[in-house]
């Protein structure tokens, strides 16, 4: 059964136990309706709250669950979705954690792959790493890629990276799941 509460600091709303938010127009004789979130670029549900003070705010809706039904006496800053998805945003659903603890749940739910491709801080997809490795070829002297000879220094210009991130993924320290 779906259960409702004013959001604390959002006197015009309430959040239920289902993850929903509602409003009431109080102008027109208390009529209410449960609003319709929007997904944002990192998948979670949000929207726009008119605070105390009468400025509007966007707020994560499983935050709002999270500050009106779950209590947080350590203080934890993150939510935590339990069954990793961004958008289940039901009381049960929820916890409060760590950034710490978020991270550990993510990893043992295999939910957080940063490897390759899929790490943000990488300019590189897995195709042009196998295309690196396989255009690169050892030169004893270090030279300018002459007689055939691609350096790590050509291919650093060619990918628009430092000469560095060339040099791990030849010799297998980085980009290990594509060896």
């Amino acid at each position: 059964m779906e259960e409702w509460k004013i959001i604390p600091n959002y006197p015009l709303y309430q959040a239920s136990t289902l993850g929903n938010i509602k409003t009431f127009n109080w102008k027109n004789k208390g009529v209410e309706r449960v609003m319709k979130p929007a997904l944002d670029g990192s998948g979670y549900l949000r929207t726009m709250l008119k605070d105390e003070s009468g400025r509007f705010c966007t707020v994560k809706v499983h935050r709002i669950i999270g500050q009106t039904f779950i209590p947080n006496p350590l203080s934890k800053p993150q939510i935590n979705h339990l069954n990793c998805m961004k958008t289940d945003n039901r009381v049960i659903n929820l916890e409060w954690a760590t950034p710490s603890e978020n991270q550990i749940h993510a990893y043992k739910e295999k939910r957080r792959n940063i490897s390759g491709e899929n790490n943000p801080s990488t300019n590189l997809t897995d195709r042009q790493v196998l295309d690196i490795r396989s255009k690169y070829t050892y030169n004893r002297k270090g030279g300018k890629g002459v007689d055939g000879i691609v350096t790590k220094a050509m291919l650093a210009k060619e990918y628009g990276v430092n000469i560095w991130v060339i040099k791990t993924i030849v010799i297998g320290k980085t980009w290990k799941h594509l060896l």
